[in-house]
């Protein structure tokens, strides 16, 4: 019995989680495309994303998958503080003491 409602749970918890990510998904892409209807924005999101899902086909791939994804994180994280950095010194900003 226990286990029932422990995945009934998990199950609420992680369809309400995607389809918060989605939705945020869809207004920061119709904030980007301002002439874009947003059912349009859905309706050409879901099959990529349907897709995406579909690619990895064991626990192997996703953990292949989840290890190339830190490394293009902790990539994109060092080019942005250098770009913000950047940006400081050639906008001559400057530093507190």
């Amino acid at each position: 019995m226990n286990d029932s409602i422990l995945f009934i749970i998990w199950t609420i918890i992680v369809f309400t989680t995607s389809l918060m990510a989605f939705d945020i998904a869809v207004l920061l892409l119709n904030l980007i495309f301002k002439n874009a209807n947003k059912q349009t924005i859905i309706f050409i999101l879901s099959p990529i994303i349907f897709f995406l899902a579909m690619l990895p086909k064991n626990y192997i791939e996703v953990n292949k998958i989840a290890n190339y994804m830190v490394y293009i994180e902790i990539g994109f994280l060092v080019f942005v503080t250098f770009l913000l950095g950047f940006m400081l010194l050639i906008k001559g900003v400057k530093m507190n003491d």
